[in-house]
């Protein structure tokens, strides 16, 4: 079977064309990829198939081999792919993305064939109020803010003094009452308004180099909150990312860039 290995802001997934590969048992390649000794290593797979309303269907796996609803990240480098493979024509500057979040819109940029970036409409960030918790062991008191965008997010703005490191973070949100089902967290601190450093934690995966969907929440609370000011530059650990927010319809755009690490061919 042939695979694309790519990358953006460091989450590195395998990608699979199921427009000429077929996959019997994506949670089995997943884990079988996935795996960092004897796959190719990734943190997870993610599969391209046709749609009925869309240009492509995107279907993700982490890589415990658990479905996933939305990857940001994951949209920015699909649009890279199907521009690239010729799935969709070349004088194409969009592209529609089925996910299992809903229809993603992205436009994208092309500098001698080859897509330098991406654009995606991610939908309205939904708040689902705010809530605190104790940090497991110290007793420290944290407020997060809930939102989903297509994905449930907790996140947790810290002043500049606090050194909270975000597995504790992640653990004492993730244990609450309010997140029995998983939660991706973020832990945020404020360079000024226009400028945010971020942090994200993935249930079942634990610290990421990146959460594109976390950074559009993250911005998202911000900016109700009036801390934030549009367009913000989020820096995380595996690379930036560009967020904003149209006014009228309240939509987060990501603006990012994706990169392909390898093709090959593995034996399943």
């Amino acid at each position: 079977m042939k695979y694309t290995k790519m990358q953006a802001c460091g989450n590195d997934y395998s990608y699979i064309n199921c427009f000429k590969e077929y996959v019997r048992d994506p949670r089995e390649l997943a884990l079988k990829l996935a795996d960092r000794n004897v796959g190719i290593g990734a943190d997870g797979m993610i599969l391209i198939e046709p749609s009925r309303r869309a240009d492509v269907l995107m279907r993700m796996f982490n890589r415990s081999g658990k479905k996933g609803k939305m990857f940001g990240n994951g949209v920015i480098c699909v649009v890279k792919y199907i521009y690239e493979n010729q799935i969709i024509p070349a004088h194409r500057r969009r592209a529609r993305i089925d996910t299992d979040a809903g229809l993603r819109d992205a436009t994208f940029e092309v500098t001698d064939g080859v897509v330098e970036s991406v654009t995606v409409d991610m939908g309205c960030a939904v708040s689902k109020g705010s809530a605190t918790t104790s940090i497991i062991g110290t007793g420290e008191k944290i407020s997060y803010e809930k939102v989903d965008i297509g994905s449930s997010h907790a996140v947790v703005f810290l002043d500049e003094a606090q050194k909270l490191p975000l597995a504790q973070v992640a653990e004492a949100v993730e244990s609450s009452a309010t997140y029995r089902n998983g939660v991706a967290v973020e832990t945020v601190k404020v360079i000024n308004s226009h400028e945010i450093n971020m942090l994200a934690w993935e249930t079942g995966d634990g610290e990421t180099p990146a959460c594109a969907t976390g950074a559009a929440a993250s911005v998202s609370v911000g900016h109700a909150k009036g801390i934030l000011d549009l367009p913000v530059l989020v820096h995380l650990a595996g690379g930036d990312l560009t967020i904003n927010i149209d006014p009228e319809t309240e939509h987060c755009f990501i603006t990012g860039t994706a990169e392909n690490v390898t093709t090959g061919e593995i034996d399943v």
